[in-house]
């Protein structure tokens, strides 16, 4: 009988020792997937503001042309 309760407190230690290491596991994955989703935030906001440079730009180069132009035929 003495055995049998030793059995079930070992098969209760594992189990918690299990459970200890599920929980690390998967607050270690959480932070994973918020690290990769802050990545994935920062990529699109810099593509975003590249894409803004490159239009913000290309229209000052053209009204630079424009107005180039215009100072260039009318004195």
């Amino acid at each position: 009988m003495f055995e049998g309760k030793e059995k079930r407190i070992e098969l209760i230690r594992e189990l918690r020792s299990t459970h200890a290491l599920q929980d690390a596991e998967q607050t270690m994955k959480k932070q994973e997937k918020q690290a990769t989703l802050a990545l994935q935030r920062q990529r699109r906001l810099h593509e975003h503001k590249v894409g803004e440079s490159f239009r913000t730009g290309g229209k000052v180069q053209n009204q630079r042309k424009i107005l180039g132009g215009f100072s260039e035929n009318h004195p």
